[in-house]
C-alpha cells in the first residue's frame, strides 16, 4: 500500500420491514442517517423508491445522499455497491455498483435494481 493512502471502507445494513407497502404506494423512503468516520465524519443515508414499470418488471431505485452541512467545498469520491436480499428467498443477493463524486448536500443518481420479494428486504451498502 502506498504511503499516505488509506482505504476508506464501510458497510451499512438497512433492514426494511413492511417493504411491500412502499411498492403499493410508490413511496420514497430514506434510511436513518449514519456517520462514516473515515469520510471526514460525514453523514449519509440511502434513498429508495419503487420503480413500477408497465410491463410488471418491478425494480427499485437506490441512491446515496450526503448531508448538506458536511464538507460543502470538498469532493468525496465514493465507489459503492448496493446488495439486496430477503429472508424469504434463499437466492443470491441482487447487486449493483456505482462510482459517484459527492459535494456537500448532493445525491447520487438512482441505481435501478430488480428485486423479486416484496415482503422484507435487507439492504447492504458496501465500499470495496
Amino acid at each position: 500500500m502506498a504511503m499516505g493512502f488509506q482505504r476508506k471502507s464501510f458497510t451499512f445494513t438497512w433492514r426494511i420491514a413492511n417493504y411491500d407497502v412502499y411498492f403499493q404506494y410508490s413511496a420514497y423512503q430514506c434510511s436513518p442517517w449514519f456517520v462514516v468516520d473515515t469520510l471526514k465524519g460525514s453523514r449519509w443515508r440511502i434513498g429508495m423508491i419503487p420503480d413500477l414499470t408497465k410491463n410488471g418488471d418491478d425494480a427499485i431505485g437506490l441512491r446515496f445522499e450526503s448531508d448538506a452541512l458536511c464538507c460543502p467545498y470538498e469532493n468525496i469520491d465514493l465507489n459503492y455497491r448496493f446488495s439486496l436480499s430477503s429472508d424469504h428467498f434463499s437466492s443470491s443477493p441482487v447487486e449493483v455498483s456505482a462510482l459517484y463524486t459527492f459535494r456537500g448536500g448532493s445525491a447520487s443518481p438512482c441505481q435501478k435494481i430488480k428485486f423479486l420479494s416484496k415482503r422484507l428486504a435487507n439492504l447492504f451498502c458496501r465500499t470495496p
